[in-house]
C-alpha cells in the first residue's frame, strides 16, 4: 500500500461540475482506508493502486486540452502530471521525477 496525494485544476466551462464529480468518483475508486480532502483541490490517501494506474484512471474523466491533474508519492519520489501543463520544463528543474502521463 502507498501513500498518495493529488492536486488538481479543472477548467471552469460548462461541463465543470460533471468532470469535477467524475474525477472525485475516479479518485475515490482507488482509496483503501484513509482519505484527507479538506482542502479544496489537494488530497492526500492511501491505495493499493500505483501511481500510474491512478494518473490513468484520472486522465480518463478529465478534458486534457484544458484541465490538469498531478499525482504525487512522498514515499516513492514519484510525480505524474496528467491533462495541460504550460512548462513542463519549469517544473522537471525544481522536481526532477516529474513526468507528464
Amino acid at each position: 500500500m502507498g501513500t498518495y496525494w493529488i492536486t488538481f485544476r479543472i477548467h471552469q466551462n460548462l461541463t465543470y461540475d460533471t468532470r469535477y464529480a467524475a474525477l472525485v468518483k475516479a479518485v475515490e475508486e482507488h482509496l483503501a482506508t484513509k482519505c484527507w480532502s479538506e482542502p479544496t483541490s489537494f488530497w492526500l490517501f492511501d491505495s493499493n493502486s500505483s501511481a500510474a494506474e491512478i494518473a490513468a484512471s484520472c486522465k480518463a474523466v478529465i478534458d486534457p486540452k484544458v484541465d490538469q491533474v498531478v499525482i504525487g508519492s512522498p514515499m516513492t519520489k514519484t510525480m505524474i502530471v496528467v491533462g495541460k501543463v504550460d512548462d513542463i520544463k519549469k517544473l522537471q528543474s525544481i522536481v526532477d521525477f516529474a513526468k507528464q502521463g
